[in-house]
């Protein structure tokens, strides 16, 4: 498997609404993010497995061609869905 993404990611807030530029430098700064909007947040810590936990909302994600990285995986290279409506 050919990886183009060199970096990790270890979690991922997505919002119902833009943020502001303000909020956006908070996020960089801090580390906070604002619950206003905040529809899920899907966390990639757990090193095994195909889910990426939703700390928010109850829709947990699933992982495709991933590696985790404590070097397991890839964790699936099958076709799927992720079940949202992106």
């Amino acid at each position: 498997m050919v990886s183009y993404f060199k970096g990790a990611i270890g979690r991922l807030p997505i919002w119902r609404r833009p943020l502001s530029d303000t909020e956006i430098r908070g996020l960089f700064d801090s580390d906070s993010a604002p619950s206003d909007g905040l529809t899920t947040e899907l966390l990639f810590d757990d090193g095994s497995g195909m889910t990426a936990r939703a700390t928010i909302g109850g829709h947990d994600g699933s992982l495709l061609g991933a590696m985790w990285a404590n070097g397991t995986g890839p964790i699936s290279t099958a076709v799927g869905s992720s079940g949202g409506g992106c």
